[in-house]
């Protein structure tokens, strides 16, 4: 099941610059699939290591759980 988010950047205290390069990134190691509208959608691999990381990085966790329902 993908998981998709909107992109959000202001919201994290982030310029539209810097949060288009992330996607750009995550998109070139098959972790995500930009969409319209400043949307994000995470591959199966992107989603394996999104919940990896929930598991190792508690403050990772608070903004995956709050921004795109990862618990």
């Amino acid at each position: 099941m993908p998981s998709e988010a909107a992109v959000k950047p202001k919201l994290m205290g982030l310029k539209q610059a810097t949060a288009s390069d992330m996607v750009r990134r995550l998109t070139e190691q098959a972790l995500c699939e930009p969409a319209p509208y400043g949307v994000a959608i995470l591959t199966t691999q992107g989603r394996e290591h999104a919940v990896a990381m929930v598991r190792r990085h508690p403050l990772v966790e608070t903004l995956l759980g709050e921004t795109m329902g990862y618990r």
